[in-house]
C-alpha cells in the first residue's frame, strides 16, 4: 500500500465504509527458485585433477588426485566446490579432468569435455555425466537457463520469482563421433537407425520410454550389445 494511503489511516483522514474498496501492492518477496548444481547436496567424491599446483606454507605441491572429500559442481561458474575443515573451496572446471561421487553402482562420473574432444571455447564444452559405456556410449550435460520475473507492480499481477531451469541434454559416442541425440522414440531411432526394428521392438516390449533417463540407458545398453554380439 502506498505511504500516502497509510498516512491518511494514520492521522485519521481516511474513513472507508463498508462500500469502499483500497488496493494496494502485493509485498511478497522475491526469491530465486532453483539452483544452479548439477546435485545440490554434498557427496563424497574423487577429483581427478589436470597437472596443477598449489603453494601451502611456503611449499609448491602437485596435485593430481582428491580423494573422500565432500564436492558437489555448480554448473554456471563451471567450479567444483569441496566442502572442507577450512571452509568451501572453489577450484575452477578447467583444472578438473573428472570428479567421481557415490560408491558402487551409484557411483557417477563427470568428466571434462576436453576428454571428448572439445575445446573451451567451442559451443558444447563442459562437463559430461558418464551414464554408460559400451560400443556405444551415453553422456549427458546440463544447461541452465534464468526465468525473469515477469511482475508488473502497477497492475500487481506475475511472478516475482527468478527461476532456474535446469534441462538435460543426451550424446551417443559411437565411432561416427560424438554426437547429440534427442530423447524420445524417434531420437532414438534415428540416432541408432541400423538397429531401428530391434529397437523398437525391444521398446514396445518392455514400454520403454526414452524421455526417462534409466529406460534410455537401458536402450543403450541394449543396442550396444546388438552391435557387441555382430548381430545383423
Amino acid at each position: 500500500m502506498p505511504e500516502s494511503t497509510l498516512d491518511q489511516f494514520r492521522f485519521g483522514s481516511l474513513n472507508p465504509n463498508e462500500q469502499s474498496t483500497i488496493y494496494g501492492v502485493s509485498n511478497q518477496v522475491s526469491v530465486v527458485v532453483g539452483d544452479y548444481y548439477i546435485d545440490k547436496s554434498w557427496k563424497l567424491g574423487v577429483i581427478d585433477f589436470y597437472p596443477y599446483k598449489v603453494t601451502l606454507e611456503g611449499r609448491e605441491w602437485n596435485i593430481d588426485t582428491v580423494k573422500n572429500e565432500r564436492i558437489r559442481f555448480n554448473t554456471k561458474s563451471n567450479e567444483l566446490e569441496i566442502n572442507t575443515k577450512y571452509g568451501v573451496k572453489i577450484i575452477s572446471g578447467d583444472k578438473i579432468r573428472s570428479f567421481i561421487t557415490g560408491s558402487g553402482k551409484d557411483a557417477i562420473r563427470v568428466i571434462n569435455g576436453q576428454e571428448l574432444g572439445y575445446k573451451p571455447e567451442d559451443k558444447n564444452f563442459g562437463f559430461y555425466q558418464e551414464l554408460f559405456l559400451g560400443e556405444v556410449s551415453l553422456y549427458s550435460t546440463f544447461k541452465v537457463s534464468e526465468r525473469k520475473p515477469t511482475y508488473v507492480p502497477a497492475f500487481d499481477v506475475g511472478d516475482k520469482n527468478t527461476e532456474i531451469l535446469k534441462k538435460e541434454f543426451f550424446y551417443l559416442k559411437d565411432r561416427t563421433g560424438f554426437n547429440k541425440m534427442k530423447a524420445n522414440y524417434s531420437g532414438v531411432l534415428k540416432a541408432m537407425s541400423d538397429k531401428e526394428d530391434e529397437l523398437s521392438r525391444y521398446m514396445d516390449k518392455y514400454q520403454l520410454d526414452p524421455a526417462l533417463r534409466q529406460d534410455l540407458v537401458r536402450i543403450i545398453r541394449y543396442y550396444s550389445g546388438l552391435l557387441a554380439s555382430g548381430i545383423k
